[in-house]
């Protein structure tokens, strides 16, 4: 019988049993979908991320639990590769393994108002998970004005976005009333 590979693959006589996980499959399946063009499948962690939003991934450094549809600011990339000299395998690594570093919004700081992320999925403290940069999404709103049709990140908040006259998300349709933790769909 032949030795199992390390790469996900069968070979020729060993068990599908044994050749891989539920992960692992899933994973493939999630893969298949995405070069297919199909809606990701379901899963218990949270509803599917739709088709034409890009999505990074994101470690919560921000001390607090990011809940679904909440928001980071981008602070940098890890592994950092400023100053480096990688090698061809660091590279490739590296880009298609990269993790943004995600913080508390701080809109004092002008950057953060613009550089944000929203959370497909609640994400831990320490943890990562993906997150929204671009493309049409769900995501919480602290409505100022029932006129705002565009938001921001909100100063010391990681659940919700802050609606302003001029943004960087523009609001396609929000829950029509002012107040926090309004639903609304978004565009970055």
């Amino acid at each position: 019988m032949a030795e199992p590979r390390n790469d996900g693959r069968v070979e020729p006589g060993q068990s599908i049993s044994t050749a891989f996980s539920a992960t692992q499959w899933n994973r493939m399946a999630d893969a298949a979908d995405l070069v297919l063009d199909r809606e990701l499948s379901r899963s218990a962690a949270g509803p599917a991320i739709a088709r034409g939003v890009n999505v990074v991934r994101v470690r919560n450094y921000s001390g607090r639990q990011v809940p679904i549809y909440g928001v980071l600011a981008l602070r940098g990339v890890l592994p950092s590769p400023a100053g480096k000299s990688f090698s061809d395998q660091e590279v490739r690594q590296f880009s298609s393994q990269f993790v943004f570093g995600g913080d508390v919004p701080d809109v004092l700081v002008e950057q953060d108002a613009f550089t944000f992320a929203v959370a497909l999925r609640p994400i831990a403290d320490g943890a990562v998970g993906p997150m929204a940069v671009s493309g049409v999404f769900p995501c919480k709103v602290k409505i100022f004005d029932d006129e705002h049709r565009f938001a921001r990140a909100r100063y010391d908040d990681v659940t919700q976005l802050a609606s302003v006259k001029c943004g960087p998300v523009r609001l396609l349709w929000h829950e029509g009333t002012e107040g926090d933790d309004k639903w609304a769909i978004g565009v970055m």
